[in-house]
C-alpha cells in the first residue's frame, strides 16, 4: 500500500531537510501565536524557497483574518489552509468564496464522529483531517492523543481524508488498517520538546513508512 505523509509543525531547517529528503507529501507550518510551533513570516519565506513543488505546503491557522492571510500568502504561499476544529462552516464558506483558498478542516473525534459536521463543511473544503479529541493545551504528545481509528472509516465525505492523533512508527500500520485512510499526519510524536522535531525520530519514522508501505 502506498501512503502519503504530512509532517506538521516544522520549525527547523534540519527537520525540513529530512522531510524533503524523504519526499513527504505535505509540510505543515503553524501560524498561531499561542502554539510553540508558531512560525514567523520570515522563517516561512525562507522555508518556502526550499520546499520543492512536489511537496504541498499547508498553513495551519486558527480563526485567520484578512491581515494574517495576506502575510501568509506573501511569505509561505501555501497550497492549503488547515482550519482549526472550532471554525464554523460559515467561516470556511467565507474563506473559500472571498479568497478562493483551498481548505482542510480539522475534525476532533472523541467517542464518536460528528457526521453532520463533516457534511456541513463538505461543499467548502478540499479535505478533512481527523484528530484526537484530547487535552492539547500544552501541545505535547500524550497517550490519550489516539482514538478509535475505525470511527472515521465511513466518514460521510468524498473529499480526501488525513488521519492524525498520536501516530508513530509503532502504531502507523494499525492506524491505516483500522481507518482505511492512507494519508497520515504526524507532529508531536516526533518531537523532543514542544515545537522541536527530533531529527533522528523523524528520520526513523519516514524511513520506516517508506519501506513498509511503498
Amino acid at each position: 500500500m502506498s501512503i502519503r505523509i504530512k509532517i506538521s509543525g516544522i520549525t527547523t531547517l534540519e527537520a525540513l531537510n529530512v522531510c524533503i529528503k524523504h519526499s513527504v507529501s505535505y509540510i505543515g507550518a503553524v501560524f498561531y501565536n499561542n502554539s510553540p510551533r508558531n512560525m514567523s513570516f520570515n522563517h516561512a519565506y525562507e522555508f518556502a524557497q526550499i520546499i520543492p513543488s512536489n511537496i504541498k505546503k499547508v498553513a495551519v491557522v486558527v480563526k485567520p483574518d484578512k491581515n494574517l492571510i495576506k502575510e501568509i500568502q506573501n511569505s509561505f504561499n501555501p497550497d492549503y489552509y488547515q482550519l482549526d476544529d472550532n471554525e464554523p462552516f460559515e467561516q470556511a464558506e467565507y474563506l473559500s468564496s472571498k479568497y478562493h483558498l483551498k481548505l482542510i478542516k480539522t475534525v476532533y473525534v472523541g467517542s464518536s464522529l460528528d457526521g453532520k459536521l463533516v457534511q456541513n463543511f463538505e461543499p467548502y473544503v478540499e479535505g478533512f483531517l481527523f484528530e484526537a479529541q484530547a487535552n492539547n493545551s500544552f501541545y505535547i504528545h500524550q497517550p490519550e492523543n489516539t482514538f478509535d481509528w475505525g470511527l472515521v472509516k465511513n466518514a460521510p465525505t468524498n473529499k480526501f481524508k488525513i488521519l492524525s492523533g498520536g501516530i508513530n512508527k509503532f502504531n502507523v500500520f494499525d492506524a491505516i488498517r483500522e481507518s482505511g485512510i492512507n494519508v497520515i499526519n504526524a507532529s508531536s510524536t516526533l518531537e523532543s520538546s514542544p515545537g522541536i522535531k527530533d531529527v533522528e525520530v523523524l528520520e526513523d519514522f519516514l524511513r520506516l513508512t517508506k519501506i513498509e508501505f511503498n
